[in-house]
């Protein structure tokens, strides 16, 4: 067996010039996204000094995530998709402007970034569905997996280079310069979008479309599809430590700390990403879910007893790695069993299910935090990860036995 067999498949990239537009313009939003995503925590954590009061920006995320994902569902499986995704990326890059010149003034306060995170979170909550439900329409059903795969690194390549780039634009420029940057990737990536021609989607009337609730109905009565979302939700849940970075950073030196700590989660999962031809050969795929939850969380428990940087960051990548590899397999499943004229509402409902656990634990780690310490929150959550893991696991048979489909 080559060594290239173990190496991330370029293949739909080569073959399918839509979904090598789509790819190139969504690596180049997530770059500026991930700039953003270290900085207003860090802005925040600047003008409160509390963990919990950071561990917030989940609770203002999540209501508006979920309504933006129910309605954004909804219209991927009505409208173009591509005319979607331009829609909403115009409106993060004008919001992202207006960011931009409200922190330049020095009127950026906690409230107004608490808004800033709400207003955003629906925008993306309506644009995830479409940009998640125009993928498998761009490439054949065989190439899912090595799709799955791709838009991992697409979204760890900018995760690893954003944060140190983000930590050294916070010691070096106004924060102002990192919203307008995140501003200007939106505007790229719809000068690459608009370059995708059609197949537009267009419903099928010889095939059924399922209501929201029959969506819901659908998702809840399968134990495979269950398997793959409450599995992440516990182990995010249980083991999200993101939002304390900012607090961990001046433990362990600053704001270069920062830097480090966001992109060793980011390299762990870029690695993964790179070298992920082997999932191929992968049957039981809800299995690898849980065995790499199951990693993420004790990562995540070694990264809060390290009192060293480096022990940390070593830890955070492993954490990384596997959570790319739970990720990967997570996407692979949900493309399989969803059909092309009810993705668009059913990545809705994923997008809630990947999103909930990092916003929650989010909100859960910096409360613990802030009532005990890092030292104690971080370790003692991942710890209680591990064995509802494995109880969810138990409980969802099926999931645990589900065995990939032959490819045609």
């Amino acid at each position: 067996m080559s060594a290239r067999s173990y190496l991330l498949d370029l293949s739909p990239l080569k073959k399918h010039r839509n979904y090598r537009l789509l790819f190139s313009g969504q690596m180049i939003s997530y770059f500026g996204t991930s700039l953003t995503q270290v900085a207003v925590p860090y802005q925040i954590h600047l003008l409160t000094h509390s963990t919990a009061q950071v561990g917030m920006i989940g609770i203002f995320q999540l209501g508006p995530l979920a309504l933006g994902g129910i309605l954004g569902g909804k219209l991927a499986d009505q409208e173009d998709r591509r005319r979607l995704i331009l829609r909403f990326e115009l409106a993060l890059a004008i919001l992202l402007g207006a960011l931009a010149i409200i922190t330049a003034r020095g009127e950026a306060t906690t409230a107004l970034l608490y808004s800033f995170v709400a207003i955003s979170s629906f925008f993306t909550g309506l644009h995830r569905p479409a940009l998640d439900a125009l993928g498998p329409q761009l490439v054949p059903k065989d190439d899912y997996l090595a799709m799955s795969a791709l838009n991992g690194f697409r979204f760890t390549f900018s995760a690893l280079i954003g944060p140190s780039l983000a930590a050294w634009l916070i010691s070096a420029f106004p924060m102002q310069w990192i919203y307008a940057i995140d501003s200007c990737s939106y505007l790229l990536s719809i000068f690459w979008v608009y370059q995708i021609k059609p197949p537009a989607y267009v419903p099928d009337p010889n095939k059924i479309e399922l209501s929201w609730s029959e969506g819901f109905s659908r998702a809840w009565k399968s134990p495979l599809l269950l398997g793959t979302y409450f599995v992440d939700i516990a182990a995010m849940g249980f083991a999200y430590p993101a939002l304390l970075f900012p607090a961990l950073s001046e433990r362990f030196g600053g704001s270069r700390a920062l830097g480090f700590l966001h992109s060793s989660v980011a390299l762990g999962a870029f690695l993964a990403s790179i070298f992920s031809g082997w999932t191929k050969r992968i049957e039981f795929q809800g299995r690898m879910i849980t065995y790499a939850s199951l990693v993420w969380c004790a990562g995540v428990l070694c990264m809060g007893l390290s009192p060293w940087l480096p022990a940390a960051c070593f830890f955070l990548v492993i954490a990384g790695f596997f959570d790319m590899i739970s990720g990967i397999f997570r996407g692979t499943i949900w493309n399989d069993q969803i059909e092309p004229e009810n993705r668009g509402k059913f990545v809705g409902i994923e997008m809630l299910s990947y999103m909930t656990g990092p916003l929650v634990g989010g909100a859960w780690l910096g409360y613990l935090a802030e009532k005990k310490s890092i030292e104690v929150a971080v370790p003692f959550s991942a710890a209680v990860g591990i064995p509802a893991i494995l109880w969810l696991t138990w409980r969802l048979k099926a999931y645990w036995n589900y065995r990939k489909p032959r490819a045609s």
